[in-house]
């Protein structure tokens, strides 16, 4: 079976903790890769404040976090086409 990667969807109102304790136990339920998606500055930031409380918590067990960013053009019938900030998240070990 192929490992999809989890997609976590983040909003600017997103808690920063909550949002580390996902990718936790996202990364502890599968192994995958992470993805998190956000569209604009205030969930990015909350994002990339996320991945690196998170980080703090795979170091202790000899993982470190890399972030890949892109941009992914989103769009559904009848609306208007976003840009989607995808942060696809990749452990290695230290």
């Amino acid at each position: 079976m192929e490992n999809t990667p989890k997609v976590l969807y983040v909003k600017s109102s997103t808690s920063v903790g909550k949002l580390a304790g996902s990718i936790i136990n996202a990364y502890s339920d599968s192994g995958a890769e992470i993805s998190i998606r956000s569209v604009g500055a205030g969930s990015l930031n909350q994002s990339v404040k996320a991945v690196i409380l998170s980080n703090k918590h795979f170091v202790k067990f000899g993982k470190v976090v890399q972030i890949l960013p892109a941009f992914i053009e989103s769009s559904k019938e009848d609306e208007i086409s976003l840009t989607v900030i995808e942060l696809t998240l990749k452990f290695t070990k230290l």
